[in-house]
């Protein structure tokens, strides 16, 4: 091969992993179901490569570059209700919805609401399913955006419940660039 060729071919690669990291990845790792439907539990999630079964490269790539945070609240093939409380990722961001939502929002086929009483230690936010066939999501502020390399090793950190524990969720992390429609309405709070 000449020196043209293989300057050309180191090119290409370098051209494939610009678009790639320009794209952006989504990383998974699964969670629960939890133990007992309607009681919270604790979930941990190392922020490792292992965890998200992708290699260290992939893993610091998204870490350095988070645009979303989505963890799945449905865990059922049907109509089923999902809640959320006490997320921290670890002492970069976290969320304890004690006077309101936080910022989060619902991504899927749910509505989420912020419920006042019954989380952990007071409030919580809560989806129920629209049961139209897609799954339903929580999904972190866009505050929570940015480099998260110095979280790793740590963990992401939440309790849920469900009504309905059949199937495990999923934590998805990504560093594709996000376009977000929301629509709220102010309660009056």
């Amino acid at each position: 091969m000449t020196r043209r060729k293989y300057v050309s071919a180191f090119l290409a690669i370098l051209l494939n992993v610009a678009v790639i990291y320009a794209q952006g990845q989504v990383i998974t790792a699964e969670y629960g179901p939890p133990d007992a439907a309607n009681e919270w539990q604790k979930f941990s999630i190392p922020l490792t490569p292992e965890t998200f079964d992708v290699d260290s490269t992939t893993f610091s790539q998204v870490l350095a570059n988070v645009e979303r945070l989505r963890i799945r609240t449905e865990m059922h093939n049907g109509y089923d209700v999902g809640g959320l409380d006490q997320v921290s990722v670890g002492v970069l961001h976290s969320s304890a919805f004690e006077s309101g939502n936080e910022g989060w929002n619902a991504s899927g086929d749910g509505t989420m609401e912020w419920v006042e009483s019954g989380g952990v230690t007071g409030g919580f936010i809560q989806i129920s399913d629209w049961a139209s066939g897609d799954w339903h999501y929580a999904v972190a502020p866009l505050s929570w955006s940015g480099d998260w390399t110095s979280a790793v090793g740590d963990s992401l950190i939440f309790y849920f419940r469900t009504d309905y524990p059949d199937q495990p969720g999923i934590v998805e992390i990504s560093s594709q660039a996000q376009k977000r429609l929301v629509l709220a309405a102010n309660t009056g709070q």
